[in-house]
């Protein structure tokens, strides 16, 4: 009961903090109008965008307050937290916008946008784990966000690794198999990568992305190699290519093909 007493308190105050910041000096407290939201949004902005955490979080907190269930507003303040290494507030805010009944999943669209334009996108990872920990039962859902995260990222070793943990409960999901190929890629690991195309293919036989990948790497094999028309490779290399054509006609793939023949 003192823990929620004192941070219902804490919010209070950050809130009449966000108040005397936007609202004019008045001889009496009658006489005493509500904040106009349009100056409480570009005083938030302007804050955010000069990294005054503490007065952006105020303006933040007093807009939330008048529109609860602006989802940009509460990502921004849980990014904000995290700088500021309240994590405590960090998560009450994101139990506050579960409560009001907000979508999770454009909040955490929106958190990684906002940590990602603000240039810390550390946050964004650093949050999607503390939700993880702290409710197991979204544990799938926030894995594929990281995935996803990484991917943006380029950071191959967890894109392969946050791969084979979602890949483990689901082995033929071909969304996280393409996350997986693309980080072996960045490893220089292409023949892994093909390995995970040719599973995506057992998948969707249609699927473009995987026959192009697939039909090049066989393609710069047998160029790099300097191997025989006869090889297996060529074969593979046609295989892929062809179809990949076939399904999305390109002068490039042609061009390809003209050299393997």
């Amino acid at each position: 009961m003192k823990a929620y007493f004192y941070t219902r308190l804490r919010v209070l105050l950050w809130v009449a903090a966000a108040l005397l910041l936007v609202m004019p000096a008045v001889s009496s407290p009658a006489f005493a109008a509500k904040p106009d939201m349009k100056v409480l949004r570009e005083k938030a902005g302007r804050f955010y965008a000069h990294s005054e955490w503490p007065n952006a979080l105020a303006m933040f907190y007093a807009i939330l307050e008048d529109e609860p269930d602006d989802i940009a507003t509460y990502a921004r303040a849980i990014v904000v937290s995290g700088i500021i290494q309240d994590t405590e507030r960090q998560m009450s805010l994101f139990e506050r916008a579960q409560n009001a009944g907000l979508s999770l999943d454009r909040l955490f669209d929106e958190v990684r946008k906002s940590a990602f334009e603000i240039g810390e996108p550390q946050e964004a990872e650093r949050f999607f784990y503390r939700v993880k920990d702290h409710l197991p039962w979204m544990s799938r859902n926030i894995q594929i966000r990281l995935a996803k995260y990484y991917d943006i990222r380029n950071n191959g070793a967890k894109m392969v690794a946050m791969s084979d943990t979602l890949l483990a409960l689901n082995a033929r999901d071909p969304m996280i198999l393409g996350i997986k190929a693309r980080g072996y890629k960045l490893l220089d690991d292409y023949p892994s990568a093909v390995k995970c195309y040719k599973e995506i293919l057992k998948i969707d036989p249609t699927d473009v992305d995987a026959l192009l990948n697939i039909g090049v790497y066989y393609y710069y094999e047998v160029k790099s190699r300097n191997l025989p028309i006869s090889s297996e490779e060529v074969k593979e290399a046609r295989l892929h290519l062809a179809e990949a054509n076939r399904l999305q006609p390109s002068a490039y793939i042609e061009r390809l093909l003209s050299e393997l023949r």
